[in-house]
């Protein structure tokens, strides 16, 4: 076994790296077709060391005798993640000019606004 860089460029992250130009390549096209407004790709790297312990073999004056080894290797767990977004809108208006907004137990509400004169429309009188 050889040894391996651990760098973004290296073996250990080249099918993370391919992963990376597929999604972008996907997300370019999304965009160019004009089915979403932007695009997020996140790689994502998950490092830990794990301890492991081998018996190996070591010469010495009386041959061959078993040794144990101690030592720790890293793993990365990789993920790379396409986020395609897409603005959703929707319009609507309400605006009613002598309503107040008012705080209640419920939270805001709208009322009418109050005034010291009678309001024809709201005043019943009975036809003769």
């Amino acid at each position: 076994m050889r040894e391996i860089a651990i760098d973004v460029k290296g073996d250990i992250f080249f099918n993370s790296l391919q992963s990376i130009n597929r999604k972008l390549a996907q997300c370019l096209s999304e965009l160019v077709a004009g089915n979403f407004e932007s695009g997020d790709i996140v790689f994502k790297i998950g490092v830990k060391l794990t301890d492991a312990s081998d018996e190996v073999k070591k010469m010495n004056k009386d041959g061959f005798v078993p040794i144990r080894l101690d030592y720790q290797f890293p793993t990365f767990d990789q993920k790379v993640t396409l986020y395609l977004k897409k603005k959703t809108e929707s319009e609507d208006y309400y605006s009613h000019r002598n309503m107040a907004l008012v705080e209640s137990a419920d939270g805001y509400i709208v009322q009418p606004v109050k005034t010291s004169q009678i309001n024809l429309d709201e005043y019943n009188r009975e036809d003769d």
